[in-house]
């Protein structure tokens, strides 16, 4: 097969990465792999700490509890695909089964973070790590709609493309991670560092993908692969202007 259609990439001709880039829908994938992975790395880095701040629980129980929402994730994951199939099966468009996956992703962990902000779920011990542990479990619903898009549009670029959005999606590891620290120093609020920015991110994530997100075949051979204009002002290379000549 040819283009973006199916086939392997030529090892002789270039990835179109300009083509990627400005694809709306691309773009619109880049920032849903951004939001679903700030909610997991400052979820996972920071819940020993919280836990142990808010549960009276030394490190060790803290961390004990800290292993509940990767336990829920792998059971969500579990039934996300098969019931992401059985949908298709059914006749249900791909890019609504996709949508659909994503959203529940992304909203209903969203809705659980801003429920334990609430003082009645912060006082119980019981509920708290309920809503934390659905919210990461249920997150894993990714799998059937972020984590399929790269495939959905193009299957002989799919490996290229996640490394792109991937690429993104580190960013908060490092930036996402730190953030909470200083916002927790800032407002010494648990609920304002950790659980609001990453409902904010989330929910804004689910509009993006519902609005820009696109799961229909794209042949991004026949797509503009030009210099952007600005690459057009940074200095040159000297290996560059080498292999130039």
């Amino acid at each position: 097969h040819s283009g973006g259609h199916g086939g392997v990439i030529d090892a002789s001709s270039p990835i179109p990465w300009r083509a990627f880039l400005r694809s709306r829908a691309v773009q619109a994938l880049m920032y849903t792999h951004f939001c679903n992975n700030w909610f997991h790395y400052t979820m996972l880095a920071w819940l020993p700490t919280y836990f142990t701040d808010t549960l009276s629980v030394d490190l060790m129980h803290a961390a004990q509890t800290a292993l509940l929402p990767p336990l829920a994730g792998i059971a969500a994951s579990a039934a996300a695909g098969p019931l992401a199939d059985t949908l298709i099966s059914k006749g249900l468009p791909l890019s609504t089964v996709r949508k659909l996956a994503q959203c529940t992703a992304f909203l209903v962990p969203s809705a659980l973070l801003l429920a334990a902000c609430h003082p009645y779920v912060v006082d119980s011990t019981v509920l708290t790590v309920a809503a934390i542990t659905a919210s990461l479990g249920i997150s894993s619903f990714s799998l059937a709609g972020l984590y399929c898009t790269h495939q959905d549009m193009s299957p002989k670029y799919a490996s290229a493309m996640l490394g792109l959005t991937n690429t993104i999606g580190a960013v908060p590891g490092i930036l996402g991670v730190a953030t909470v620290g200083l916002l927790f120093d800032a407002t010494s609020s648990w609920e304002l560092a950790l659980f609001v920015p990453s409902a904010a991110f989330m929910i804004t994530g689910a509009a993006a993908y519902t609005l820009y997100g696109r799961n229909d075949p794209t042949d991004f051979d026949n797509l503009d692969n030009s210099p952007f204009a600005w690459e057009q002002r940074l200095p040159r290379l000297p290996w560059a202007a080498k292999k130039e000549e």
